[in-house]
């Protein structure tokens, strides 16, 4: 085959375009793997003393390590804490509404409905917990996993 004026056999135009393709696969997983991770990860980490602000009412304490500690417990896990039992009374409240569904009194629409602002205020309350729970985590607090539903 004639290209630009070269002599240039078929392979190896398929050849060039194989390699062409897997070169722009394999970039492309790099990127969203690593780079574009490490971007977000860099944003939040600049955006997490504002959401930290908002969701435990004070900054954090960046300079000293001493402090941290005392944040952590006198601020952060007593925050922690009262999500989560909001968080367990909203499973709670809906799990009570889904349990007695034979009830003879109430039609389906208030069933229903009350079903499904339960499942919103549980929604509601699962978002508040597990954001203050990543942003104190992103922020470099010693904060437990799962022992702030034990209580």
């Amino acid at each position: 085959m004639n290209i630009l004026g070269f002599f240039l056999p078929i392979w190896a135009i398929v050849l060039a375009g194989v390699v062409i393709v897997l070169l722009s696969l394999v970039g492309r997983i790099l990127y969203v793997r690593f780079l574009q991770t490490s971007v977000n990860a860099f944003v939040f980490r600049v955006r997490a003393p504002k959401l930290f602000e908002e969701y435990f009412g004070s900054t954090p304490d960046h300079r000293d390590d001493q402090l941290r500690p005392v944040q952590l417990t006198r601020v952060i896990e007593p925050r922690l804490f009262e999500l989560a039992a909001l968080l367990k009374k909203a499973y709670e409240r809906e799990s009570e509404l889904l349990g007695n569904g034979h009830d003879m009194g109430t039609s389906y629409e208030v069933k229903r409905n009350s079903i499904l602002s339960a499942r919103s205020l549980k929604e509601e309350r699962e978002v508040a917990f597990y954001s203050a729970h990543k942003t104190a985590k992103a922020l470099g607090f010693q904060v437990k996993e799962t022992a702030y539903y034990r209580r």
